[in-house]
């Protein structure tokens, strides 16, 4: 698959264009049925643990902002994040079986959605240590009579959803197992022709040792012409810790979804860039900014936690405006550590052409030694599975030396008990092969 990645931005008729886009869906969808089965065998032998260990609730939202917005881009879809300001950041419980709840409801609703919008929303249960996780779509829908069956494995809504979009009919029934694994349950509302709505309700105890933002960001101004745009807003703002400006007292502006033709508004614009910092989000890609606004100021929709974070709230709020912080398509200096001659090709050649710097290595004392030496590297690709020592001990090692650069492992280990060893080691993040391109570009992009 990452070979027909490159190849697919080779020079191509439209012919053989047909030909690679057919292999990548076809290799794609036969990943997604491996991948479920084995989830699905896990849960049914009862070999599936779930682990109890903090996390950001605020973290964990971003990955799957990170995730899906590409996707709702090339679709035209909108991607809605409606938090409750009153749920709070850290939690306890299994992040990764979480997220693969909001994966496989989210994968869904892009499926079957290609025109309106796909919403993730989160807001706290009846009981403090309670979740509700709800995806909601404007897509197909589901008939009354099929919604029973619809949890049940290897069940799809009918035959010629297999025949379109494919898959096992596992995803949700796997939803349905890890919820009521984490002392949880699923409904499901669906009208057709308007859409589907799926609650989730899990077990996650508050975790009392992440201590809450007590401190108040920015006075926040947000100027939009979407009403809905606005409220999801001011409602994330609010999660992450910024205030919302009341009668004009504000101390910086995020702009989203305006008219373009509006004079009145430009000249206001123009007067309050001299003033106060403005920051844009871009709902599309036909969204004009002002030349003269730096791209640190400038994200997509919807926007992460993080950014916010980094634009209003706490210290990071006082540098945003002259501090770049995702900058895409800057050259990195990589360092490759991958022993199979295929894997090699596939990420030297990948990430030359995304206009990085590659340094590549087949062994991990050759790379140590480039290290002792004096070289620096902005990021680390490292394979687990080493001829001479395994991923996670090289990169403890290269940690000594480069205690800034990011460490990603790749591997085609997926378990649990391989994502647990990474975590208890820091490890900035896992991905999985065979290697996404596209991924790791956008993950390249907005790590730094």
């Amino acid at each position: 698959l990452g070979m027909n990645q490159l190849l697919s931005k080779s020079r191509l008729n439209s012919e053989q264009q047909q030909y690679v886009e057919a292999i990548a869906e076809s290799g794609q969808h036969l990943l997604h049925i491996i991948n479920d089965l084995l989830d699905y065998s896990k849960i049914e032998a009862g070999q599936l643990a779930l682990e109890q260990r903090p996390f950001s609730l605020q973290d964990w939202a971003d990955d799957l902002v990170m995730m899906f917005s590409h996707q709702a881009h090339q679709k035209k879809v909108l991607f809605l994040l409606d938090v409750d300001p009153k749920l709070g950041n850290g939690r306890v419980g299994d992040a990764l079986r979480l997220k693969q709840i909001a994966m496989n409801l989210l994968s869904n609703a892009f499926k079957f959605t290609d025109q309106g919008h796909v919403t993730l929303r989160l807001k706290p249960g009846h009981e403090p240590d309670r979740l509700l996780l709800t995806v909601e779509d404007s897509g197909a829908g589901i008939p009354a009579e099929q919604l029973d069956d619809i949890f049940n494995p290897f069940t799809q809504a009918d035959s010629s959803v297999t025949r379109k979009y494919g898959g096992t009919g596992l995803g949700l029934g796997i939803v349905k197992q890890l919820c009521e694994l984490m002392s949880g349950f699923v409904s499901i509302s669906s009208v057709v022709g308007e859409g589907t709505q799926i609650n989730c309700v899990v077990k996650l105890a508050l975790d009392s040792e992440m201590a809450e933002n007590t401190s108040k960001g920015q006075k926040v101004l947000l100027v939009s012409d979407d009403v809905q745009t606005q409220q999801l807003l001011a409602q994330q703002l609010l999660w992450v810790g910024a205030q919302l400006a009341i009668n004009g007292d504000h101390e910086a502006i995020l702009v989203a979804k305006l008219d373009p033709d509006k004079a009145e508004l430009k000249e206001w614009i123009l007067q309050e860039e001299s003033e106060r910092p403005m920051h844009w989000l871009l709902m599309n890609g036909s969204d004009a900014v002002p030349d003269d606004v730096p791209e640190h100021r400038v994200r997509s929709f919807p926007i992460k936690c993080q950014d916010l974070k980094a634009w209003f709230v706490g210290a990071a709020s006082a540098t945003a405006a002259s501090k770049p912080v995702a900058v895409p398509n800057t050259k990195r200096r990589i360092l490759v550590l991958e022993d199979h001659p295929s894997n090699q090709a596939v990420l030297c050649t990948g990430l030359e052409q995304m206009g990085h710097e590659v340094a590549l290595f087949g062994h991990a004392h050759d790379a140590l030694q480039q290290l002792e030496q004096g070289q620096v590297f902005d990021a680390l690709l490292v394979d687990y599975h080493l001829p001479e020592m395994d991923g996670v001990a090289f990169i403890r090692k290269a940690r000594e030396w480069l205690p800034d650069a990011s460490f990603v492992i790749i591997s085609a280990d997926v378990s649990d008990q391989f994502y647990s060893l990474c975590q208890q080691h820091q490890i900035d993040d896992v991905m999985a092969k065979p290697l996404d391109l596209e991924l790791l570009s956008q993950w390249l992009n907005e790590s730094y």
